[in-house]
């Protein structure tokens, strides 16, 4: 997940990072925004409503961020709040709520697990607090536990981090060292994130904290401001929610409409669980590209996939090599250098191949990159033609990849890799 806020000054746009200002647009020049495209609804219990929009309360320039509403009750009861503006994302894995959006439910606080032979825990029988650190910063919590919903799917006794929890205070060093902190509404750009990648435990698959303790991941916490690095069995990490539905759990659909070359003020969409688990989610016209166990796939600009790349709905514009386009200039009235800002509106084509030895099946798509302080011109908020120079190698097709498309992420079984299919 990587994403960008309109920053506190006029129109430029920066990454989340650092943005504490309070900016709407306004001073954009002669904002037109286009009328909002409809999707024709998908219906069944198996459906969540998807919502681009501005925000919720204390967000500044949201821009390209799919929102949906989750419901939490403490676990066997029916004290339950629903958070809306809660992030999807396929880039990430696993539950997380900011603490200020809980509306004063309290959900049940989880330790540390008991040390035994066969899963040792470093730090065992104290209470729990996670890291997780995303491309652009980390957010900071305890860990507690709920019953969710979420459209017409639910799941018991679900792990969640609680962001921003002020019983924890003291962020670790090794923590922190991740970036800047988005622990708060205005910063993350959303009351939580809902992770749907196709990793099901939150760093069991790298190998990065059941075994070793990782500062970049979980906390057995003897006092709120004493937290050390613990290693973290796989059953007791934080897990991707879908699969822990009754049926419809092994990935999930995200259906949007087309968005026009100037942009939507808002858009809506749905995020469809399981895959031919219904006759709303089978998978029907669209090629399956196998990816590894962490979501990569083969992937380059123009006929040949030499490098590396994924889909993210949780990055909300293209990330691309620096070589596509020529970034935007610095100052007020332009969307600055972390956008692409080419003379005229370019067509780069990205190869995309399966992760196999074959690299088969494989396929182009031609993508739209625009002048970006030209859109953000038109006080818009969903565009499908924004991109930016990537400062990591490969490639991330962030959210403008699913407007008009039906885009699948099955999730690993096991020890097969999952997939993405369009």
């Amino acid at each position: 997940m990587r994403y960008f806020l309109l920053a506190c000054l006029g129109s430029l746009y920066l990454l989340l990072i650092g943005c504490n200002g309070a900016a709407d647009g306004s001073s954009l020049i002669n904002p037109t925004a286009t009328p909002t495209p409809t999707s024709t609804p998908i219906s069944g219990s198996n459906v969540a409503k998807i919502t681009v929009d501005s925000g919720p309360s204390g967000v500044s320039g949201a821009l390209n961020i799919p929102y949906v509403s989750v419901t939490l009750c403490v676990p066997g009861t029916t004290t339950c709040t629903t958070v809306d503006h809660v992030l999807v994302d396929t880039g990430s894995t696993g539950l997380r709520i900011m603490a200020s959006a809980l509306n004063g439910v309290t959900l049940p606080a989880q330790n540390t697990p008991a040390s035994s032979g066969s899963a040792p825990v470093t730090v065992p029988n104290v209470p729990m607090a996670e890291c997780y650190q995303f491309a652009d910063g980390y957010i900071w919590g305890s860990v507690a536990k709920a019953d969710i919903t979420i459209g017409g799917e639910t799941a018991s006794g679900v792990q969640l981090q609680i962001i921003g929890d002020s019983s924890y205070p003291t962020v670790p060093s090794g923590c922190s060292a991740g970036g800047s902190n988005e622990s708060t509404v205005a910063d993350f750009g959303a009351n939580g994130v809902i992770g749907l990648s196709n990793i099901v435990h939150d760093c069991d698959t790298l190998g990065a904290c059941d075994t070793t303790a990782n500062t970049a991941f979980y906390y057995g916490c003897s006092t709120p401001s004493n937290c050390q690095a613990t290693t973290m069995p796989i059953a007791n990490q934080l897990v991707n929610p879908a699969t822990l539905f009754a049926t419809d759990n092994n990935g999930v659909m995200i259906v949007m409409p087309s968005v026009g070359s100037t942009g939507a003020a808002s858009v809506s969409g749905s995020l469809v669980f399981g895959i031919g688990t219904a006759s709303n989610n089978a998978l029907s016209g669209v090629t399956q590209y196998p990816t590894n166990y962490v979501g990569f796939l083969y992937m380059g600009i123009g006929s040949t996939a030499n490098s590396s790349g994924f889909f993210d709905s949780g990055s909300n514009i293209y990330f691309l090599p620096s070589t596509v386009a020529s970034a935007c200039a610095s100052g007020s009235n332009s969307a600055g250098p972390d956008f692409f800002c080419p003379n005229t509106t370019l067509s780069p084509t990205v190869a995309i191949a399966a992760y196999n030895t074959n690299r088969s099946p494989s396929t182009t798509v031609t993508l739209s990159i625009a002048n970006a302080t030209s859109l953000f011109s038109s006080g818009n908020i969903a565009y499908s033609n924004i991109g930016g120079p990537n400062s990591n190698p490969g490639i991330d097709l962030g959210f403008p990849f699913n407007y008009g498309r039906s885009v699948y992420v099955g999730f690993n079984s096991g020890s097969t890799p999952g997939f993405v299919a369009f």
